[in-house]
């Protein structure tokens, strides 16, 4: 089997490269909610991609979904996040590329246990009355800890936006993993139908 890549692709590709450098070098909540978007909108269009079609395009949504989902399960999960998620080698090496990245200016956490959110990126979590900012009630002094206080995973917005983008880098990695597979195992029974 030999790997061909069209033009199209190789600038799609590089497309997503720098949409991730971008979303990582700026992290704020709008990136996150960008790369939010775009991945679970990605799992949408696979799903009816692979109720559509059949063979290796089905095979690669499925694995594109399985790896992905599973993934995110892993890292945000409800009982997964909180004993796995943290110990994961991705974890790890996001808040470490984030404390060389950052230094001391660490992102805002994504979420707080009260379900609250830094909208307008200036380290402080926002409560929201009548659509707009109106006022600061929690401030961050620097999350070096994915884990609260309360022992919920408490990750920053670099953190999470590191997750769903490795979450769609290891979807299309399970995607071709499962293409191949596929590839293989129709092949075995094309082989074996022929000598019997």
């Amino acid at each position: 089997m030999n790997l061909k890549f069209s033009l199209r692709d190789l600038l799609l590709l590089t497309a997503l490269i720098s949409v991730a450098c971008a979303a990582l070098a700026n992290t704020n909540i709008w990136w996150h909610s960008i790369v939010v978007t775009a991945t679970l909108s990605g799992m949408t269009g696979l799903v009816i991609w692979g109720t559509l079609h059949a063979g290796s395009r089905r095979a690669f949504a499925c694995g594109w979904l399985l790896f992905a989902a599973g993934y995110l399960t892993l890292v945000f999960g409800p009982w997964m996040g909180n004993n796995l998620g943290t110990n994961l080698i991705t974890t790890k090496a996001l808040g470490q590329l984030e404390l060389q990245a950052r230094r001391d200016n660490p992102s805002p956490p994504v979420l707080n246990v009260n379900g609250l959110a830094d909208l307008d990126s200036d380290g402080n979590l926002d409560l929201i009355l009548t659509g707009r900012v109106n006022q600061t009630i929690w401030t961050s002094t620097g999350l070096t800890s994915v884990l609260d206080q309360n022992g919920a995973s408490s990750y920053t917005t670099f953190q999470s936006t590191g997750h769903w983008l490795f979450a769609s880098v290891f979807g299309y990695c399970g995607a071709y993993l499962a293409a191949i597979l596929f590839h293989f195992r129709s092949k075995a029974a094309k082989s074996g139908l022929n000598q019997a």
